[in-house]
């Protein structure tokens, strides 16, 4: 079971997409996960919401095997993310996931039976405030054993790192049960020796079912990740799971499964991922007659067919667009595009290009591969949608 328990994280600051990149990286993600990033109004927050999804959908789809069509995320009424299995049957018994962002890292943890809580914290304190104001906002949210702690820590640096380090295992926590804030904070009170052998107690009962890891995630972050029993799930997320009982020796073995580093990704790497996953879709059979391909792409639900023409100086293009889920679909409405209707219709940043022998391929700017189009017009070709994020190297061959 090893392999469901995965760590990834970005560091988002080092990510400065053109609005060309954001954009065919948003297109990655099924329509209806569109409005929970482009509502934010910083564009900061934009990058964390659209780096999460993707750390998302690349995890599930890599971990778990599936495609991309088949992964259903969803939310509880609460906001933690799951998986819809539907019809999905894979080797864990309770596969689930948590994400967290704050200053410049999203990350995403999963668990293959345990719950799962993950999150983030980079220790600032507001503008024009000290420390010791800043955290007397908070201190309802914990126990008086945990507030004597924090502010007997030391100098203001180290009782701000002690009030996040608390705070992070408690975010941690009522994530990994999907209760989120309206869980009583101050009812969950943690015990360590020096930050290890991390300990719950809730309404004052220890809760030997859980485990904890505290550490640093880079440039000052503190990550805390959470791994409990699904009974401890609040009711809309126990809705979510395979399995909320387990055998105790099954439940033990998840539970001491070894809680693994973090592999830091970049957004090129997540994007790589699913752009392979999107589009390379297998070819489907000749329906235009001799020489011509097909491909479906899932995200637009478009049937683009290249085939040889009389009237088009590279050939006709097809666009057929009527919520196909199949290339066997016969309603199909289309229509013939011309070659500055292509120019408008392929992505700016990047596409690429399948010469018919499948020896060779080619991929650039669009400009660049509209003007292959015009030098090898006897010649059909297989458009597939992809971008290369820090831009495309123009004209490159790949053997």
């Amino acid at each position: 079971m090893e392999k469901g328990v995965q760590r990834w994280a970005v560091d988002i600051s080092k990510w400065d997409p053109t609005p060309q990149d954001f954009s065919f990286a948003l297109s990655l993600l099924p329509l209806h996960d569109h409005n929970s990033v482009i509502r934010f109004v910083r564009s900061e927050d934009r990058k964390r919401a659209l780096v999460s999804r993707l750390l998302q959908y690349a995890l599930v789809h890599e971990v778990l095997g599936i495609s991309i069509d088949e992964i259903v995320i969803k939310r509880t009424l609460e906001g933690k993310p799951y998986l819809e299995y539907g019809e999905i049957v894979t080797e864990f018994p309770n596969f689930n996931f948590n994400t967290s962002h704050h200053g410049d890292y999203v990350a995403i943890a999963s668990d293959p039976l345990c719950l799962v809580g993950l999150d983030i914290v980079s220790p600032v304190i507001p503008w024009k405030e000290t420390v010791i104001d800043f955290i007397y906002n908070f201190s309802t949210y914990f126990s008086s054993f945990e507030w004597d702690n924090i502010v007997a820590a030391g100098t203001c640096d180290d009782i701000l790192i002690e009030f996040y380090r608390y705070w992070s295992l408690k975010e941690a926590y009522v994530k990994a049960i999907g209760s989120g804030i309206t869980h009583g904070l101050d009812k969950v009170e943690f015990h360590h020796r020096s930050w290890f052998n991390i300990s719950i107690k809730t309404a004052g009962r220890v809760m030997p079912e859980w485990r904890f890891w505290l550490s640093e995630l880079g440039k000052g972050h503190l990550v805390s990740v959470a791994r409990g029993h699904p009974k401890s799930a609040v009711e809309s997320y126990k809705r979510t799971l395979k399995h909320v009982e387990f055998e105790e020796d099954e439940y033990h073995k998840g539970l001491h499964l070894p809680n693994v580093e973090f592999n830091f990704q970049t957004v090129e790497q997540l994007v790589q991922v699913l752009c392979k996953a999107v589009y390379s879709i297998p070819r489907t059979p000749n329906t235009e007659g001799k020489g011509s391909t097909q491909i479906l792409n899932p995200r637009s639900l478009r049937l683009l067919t290249i085939s040889k023409s009389s009237s088009s100086e590279i050939g006709a293009v097809r666009l057929a667009s009527n919520g196909v889920d199949s290339v066997e679909d016969k309603s199909l409405n289309s229509k013939t595009m011309e070659l500055g209707e292509l120019h408008a219709f392929l992505p700016a940043s990047a596409v690429q290009l399948h010469l018919p022998t499948g020896k060779s391929e080619l991929y650039g700017s669009r400009n660049v591969i509209l003007e292959l189009c015009r030098k090898t017009k006897k010649r059909e070709m297989n458009w597939r949608g992809f971008n290369q994020l820090g831009g495309a190297s123009q004209g490159k061959r790949i053997h």
